[in-house]
């Protein structure tokens, strides 16, 4: 109620106690009594203190039911009465949490659905206050991708980014219900998982250049336990953010989730480590996580290849999808327990080669996002493997891979090794030396600086290398490769050691660790390595061991603990290095087709292990290409597709050069650069192509597939205990999203008004006063009679 409408009504209360009062004073009759005029000469003597008393005991009744009534009708008053001084705004500023996680839906409704109403509530009821109120919106993906610095004001000083935000200082005025309905009209939860984290920190330099005197932050989310059951972070800029000493805020917490709900997710889809070709069947690994607090029967899985034709791959047109549904294949789990994961093996089968996708699905659930996956597949007609021999005259040790490889035409590996120089690796082009599933450098001495980057490129976009030493090889190139541990080779080298002999025959030589190279060769007493003798190897510095970077590691050693084997990750691929030779010189490992040829297929097995294109990458992260200078023109256009929706869009980008001395273009998606924060183009989740120009009118095309990150799936959540438990010290209001319209509604009030409590403090000791001042007013006969 204001002022206006409540005065009359103030007023004639106010004077009841005066009516009563003239009322008394017309009942009373004067009647002449001698003894009364000895009190009247006493009442003209303190006649001024009595009427002082009785005046003030009129006004404290007067002020009583003056405050009764204020409070009975919930009176507003403007914020200058109280002393906060005219003009001051109140700007609120609210984090959305559009993660995932927030498409739980239960009746029909989402937590999405119930924070935007949440929003749209704070922002009516105060839409009527009479102090200033501002209004900010920041969604937890726009934070993680935009936020950067500032542009420069005028006078070099900094100003938050404006672009951070959906809705930024805007006034909150009685028509924000039609702007919000407009800012979220086809605004839907994003396919990452982001905690609040980049939202505050966007909050922090909104604060630092804020002018407004009165700021409430709210976080509206569904408070799940993987950002906020140990949630050091997030408490250090909360705590931040409420105890500066200039602009600090208040703090609302908002949860939009009332209980965990069931939900299953696909947590990985990869093709199986064998060999892939075209026409023959192709084995996928799916796995499904059950979230919930209950068991989960009879899942199905459906498996769906998309065959893409190449030969409608053109620089006019993107190619071509092809969804075999004929081809498509149902498995069914029967139960997934609370919390387990459940993997199967399901083939399927591509009739050519290419590169091609795939798509696992389960029935919906509450979070529909996370029943969904795809992935690449790079297939090939045969499974290329490059192998450089450094002796190109005699190829000894080139024939012992090929011998493995390719047994005879009874026994099809399905392997094509492809017997090429050194001088490949610097003549050909990115492209045709990225077509290897893997390369094997065998003796090699050493390699040229071009060669040397096209190696490392190589491994960069996921290829497998593997190093056989020999005699020829040069000890200081290959520690050079090492580079202190920077370098694309696992370990440093000295020089060439022998193993000395032992009398019992026994003993092996070689100790493997549990390793997919070792498959079946590992352990004590492995029948496989006990008669394996190594006369000759590459001994390496002191201390090696212990002193490895954290992306290497040894996984085969002599007796005498020297390492034999080593493997290092590369990017997204990896390096094994052979400390002795392919060839039976330095050992007699060849010679033994029981040891020797379970060794080179389980390396290969290894090697075709899907590469990170293939088992996919989480949407956000980078997309970039690389292509000769020299072979492809500088404009690459990416495609992406949204293969439920079968709908597809395209981005173009210029490549540029990173090193001036290399020949090499580079273009980023997903980034305007490489080290710089996301933009936002490959937020969602499909299959993303790069399509690069050659000079000579050809197209080249490479698939790539963006899924979620699974873990958003978990909707185990935090209850109000919990966080008040893990946020202390920061203190904060908590409410569901149910209780935001009372409670905003409360807090229009309070913005101009907040003074309940102390009126009902001012009334109580009113009430106390008034009583006291009736009591002296009032004649009491003295104690034990008249003296």
């Amino acid at each position: 109620m204001g002022l206006s409408a409540a005065g009359v009504a103030i007023g004639a209360v106010a004077l009841t106690p005066i009516l009563i009062h003239l009322i008394n004073l017309l009942r009373h009759r004067r009647i002449k009594w001698a003894a009364m005029d000895f009190l009247l000469a006493a009442y003209k003597k303190h006649r001024n203190w009595i009427w002082l008393r009785q005046l003030l005991l009129l006004l404290a009744r007067m002020a009583a039911l003056i405050l009764v009534v204020a409070l009975l009708a919930r009176i507003e008053l403007p914020r200058e009465w109280l002393g906060a001084g005219e003009g001051e705004v109140t700007h609120h500023i609210v984090l959305l949490d559009d993660s995932y996680s927030m498409a739980d839906r239960a009746e029909g409704v989402s937590a999405f659905d119930r924070a935007q109403r949440a929003v749209q509530d704070v922002a009516t009821r105060v839409a009527d206050s009479e102090s200033p109120q501002k209004l900010t919106l920041i969604r937890f993906s726009r934070a993680s991708r935009t936020l950067a610095a500032a542009p420069p004001a005028a006078d070099g000083e900094t100003t938050a980014a404006p672009q951070v935000s959906d809705v930024s200082g805007v006034e909150i005025h009685p028509e924000i219900t039609s702007t919000l309905e407009d800012v979220f009209r086809g605004m839907d939860v994003s396919d990452l998982s982001i905690g609040p984290v980049p939202s505050l920190k966007a909050v922090r330099e909104l604060l630092d250049s804020s002018e407004d005197n009165h700021h409430i932050l709210y976080v509206v989310s569904d408070f799940r336990d993987k950002e906020w059951s140990n949630p050091a972070e997030v408490q250090k800029e909360l705590k931040a953010l409420t105890d500066r000493e200039t602009n600090p805020a208040s703090l609302r917490l908002v949860d939009c989730v009332n209980q965990q709900h069931p939900n299953l997710g696909i947590v990985m889809l990869e093709p199986a480590r064998r060999t892939k070709a075209a026409g023959v069947p192709l084995y996928m690994r799916v796995a499904v996580k059950n979230f919930g607090p209950g068991q989960a029967t009879d899942v199905v899985v459906n498996l769906t290849p998309h065959y893409y034709d190449p030969s409608l791959e053109r620089p006019t047109a993107a190619g071509q999808l092809k969804t075999a549904k004929k081809d498509k294949t149902i498995d069914v789990i029967r139960s997934i327990g609370a919390g387990e994961t459940v993997e199967r093996e399901i083939q399927i089968f591509f009739p050519g080669s290419g590169q091609h996708a795939v798509e696992a699905s389960i029935p919906d659930d509450p979070v529909a996002t996370d029943n969904r996956r795809c992935c690449t597949v790079d297939l090939p007609s045969h499974a290329p493997v490059l192998v450089i021999d450094g002796d190109s005259d005699l190829r000894n040790d080139a024939y012992y891979l090929q011998s493995v490889f390719q047994p005879g035409e009874r026994t099809p590996t399905g392997i094509r090794p492809e017997l090429k120089s050194a001088a490949f690796l610097r003549d050909k082009p990115l492209e045709d030396i990225n077509e290897f599933q893997a390369i094997y450098l065998l003796n090699v001495p050493q390699l040229d600086d071009r060669a040397v980057a096209n190696l490392k490129s190589y491994l960069n976009a996921g290829g497998q290398v593997a190093i056989f030493m020999g005699p020829l090889c040069d000890l200081d190139f290959y520690t050079k490769l090492f580079d202190d541990g920077e370098g694309i080779f696992p370990l440093p080298l000295e020089r060439p050691d022998v193993l000395a002999p032992l009398d019992d025959a026994d003993v092996p030589d070689i100790e493997a660790e549990e390793h997919p190279v070792f498959v079946g060769m590992s352990g004590a007493g492995n029948k496989y390595m006990r008669y394996i003798r190594v006369e000759q190897y590459i001994k390496t510095p002191t201390g090696t061991k212990t002193n490895l970077p954290e992306d290497s590691r040894i996984i085969a050693s002599l007796r005498n603990r020297e390492p034999l084997v080593a493997e290092k990750t590369v990017g997204d691929g990896r390096l094994v290095a052979v400390l002795t030779t392919l060839r039976p010189d330095w050992n007699n490992w060849a010679s033994s087709r029981t040891s020797h040829v379970p060794l080179i297929l389980n390396m290969q097995s290894y090697f075709s292990a899907p590469r990170q294109s293939e088992r996919s990458k989480v949407v956000g992260a980078a997309l970039a290409t690389e292509m000769d200078a020299d072979q492809y023109k500088d404009n690459v256009t990416m495609v992406y597709r949204d293969i439920p929706a079968e709908k597809q869009t395209q981005t173009d980008r210029t490549a540029e050069k990173l090193d001036d001395a290399l020949p090499i273009l580079t273009a980023f998606f997903g980034r305007e650069k490489e080290e710089e924060t996301p933009n936002g183009e490959t937020d969602r989740a499909g299959i993303y192509e790069l399509w690069r120009f050659s000079k000579k009118g050809e197209v080249n095309v490479r698939r790539f597939a963006m899924n979620i990150d699974p873990t958003e799936g978990d909707l185990a959540r935090v209850e109000e205990a919990e966080l008040r438990s893990g946020l202390n010290p920061v203190d904060f209001d908590y409410f569901t999203a149910q209780e935001m319209k009372g409670y905003a509604e409360e807090e229009s009030h309070s913005s101009s008004s907040r003074w309940a409590e102390t009126i009902l403090a001012i009334l109580i000791v009113l009430l106390l006063l008034e009583q006291f001042l009736a009591y002296s007013a009032s004649y009491h006969a003295a104690t034990g009679g008249a003296r």
